[in-house]
């Protein structure tokens, strides 16, 4: 099952070695970091960044929760995992699953296997993924008589979530199911 571990915005990938390497590797099967791939033009030259899809949350697979929260205390910049008064509470299943689908990479991502993850944002900081992040690569589509067609990439079958479309950078946004709520998320 998919928990959620709150951590300080920007602070994800510290966090995510310091638990590679103080918790046993028993205690959990995967951490991920969600990332999205985004275009952005910089001196008349588009560019490839990627950017943080949920600043401040870490993802952790596991089937023993309580055996991964006993650990978490060995951590020193660990915040919390998400959870009630009874305990740690996995995402829903099909939050689940539709992050499974989106951090599927295109085949076009793959074929060019590269990202420029130390490009600079307009703000000039690098980006704040690394290259050891899950990503939701770009997605590819067209306007047509006012619906959006995905044609390729991990946005294709969400058209019916997205809510907002932005022309001049090139970007959608979607409402996605996320701890319980609505979310609204931006996916290259």
């Amino acid at each position: 099952m998919w928990y959620v571990i709150h951590s300080k915005a920007g602070k994800e990938n510290i966090i995510k070695i310091e638990i590679e390497k103080l918790v046993p590797r028993e205690a959990y099967d995967e951490i991920k970091i969600i990332s999205s791939v985004r275009r952005r033009k910089y001196g008349g030259v588009w560019k490839e960044e990627a950017k943080r899809l949920f600043p401040g949350y870490i993802f952790v697979i596991t089937d023993n929760a309580e055996k991964m929260h006993e650990c978490l205390k060995k951590v020193p910049n660990y915040t919390r995992i998400l959870g009630d008064e009874e305990g740690f509470i996995p995402i829903l299943p099909e939050e689940e699953r539709l992050l499974k689908k989106l951090i599927a990479r295109t085949e076009r991502e793959k074929q060019k296997g590269k990202i420029d993850w130390q490009i600079s944002n307009s703000n000039g900081k690098k980006s704040d993924a690394e290259p050891t992040d899950d990503l939701i690569g770009m997605s590819y589509g067209v306007i047509e008589n006012d619906e959006v067609v995905v044609a390729d990439g991990p946005l294709k079958g969400f058209e019916g979530r997205i809510v907002k479309i932005d022309r001049h950078k090139r970007e959608v946004y979607l409402d996605i199911p996320f701890l319980g709520e609505l979310r609204r998320i931006r996916p290259g």
